[in-house]
C-alpha cells in the first residue's frame, strides 16, 4: 500500500473482491465466520481518473465486498479456502511437492 494526496490509499495487490453469486457468498461469509476474511464495508471504493480526481462509487448500487481479515492478504486467504471453513478441508495440501497427474475419481472429483 502506497500512501498518496489527501489521505488516498492505493494498493497495487488485490486489496478486495466484489462477490456476484450466492454460491460464493456462502463462502465467503463461512470465511468471515472462521476469521480469515471481513467484509469491505465502509471502504470508498471507484475510479482515478486521468486528472487524479477519485470518481467514488455509488455505496447502493456496489455488490458485497470482502478482504482478507490478516495481514498475510490473498496468500492468507488461499490457504483458508484450501483448508476449509469447516473441520472438514476442502483439499489436501502438502509442500515442496511436484505435481505430475491429475486424474478423475469415480464419483466425482479429481
Amino acid at each position: 500500500t502506497v500512501p498518496s494526496r489527501d489521505g488516498l490509499l492505493v494498493d497495487h495487490g488485490v486489496p478486495a473482491f466484489a462477490v456476484h453469486s450466492a454460491g460464493f457468498s456462502t463462502i465467503c461469509e463461512e470465511l468471515v465466520e472462521g476469521g480469515s476474511l471481513q467484509r469491505a464495508s465502509g471502504t470508498a471504493f471507484g475510479i482515478l481518473l486521468k486528472g487524479g480526481t477519485f470518481r467514488a462509487e455509488d455505496p447502493s448500487l456496489a455488490p458485497l465486498r470482502y478482504m482478507p481479515a490478516s495481514t498475510g492478504g490473498m496468500s492468507a486467504l488461499s490457504e483458508a479456502m484450501l483448508r476449509g471453513a469447516t473441520d472438514a478441508p476442502l483439499a489436501h495440501t502438502m509442500f515442496s511437492t511436484m505435481v505430475s497427474q491429475i486424474d478423475a475419481v469415480a464419483g466425482g472429483g479429481w
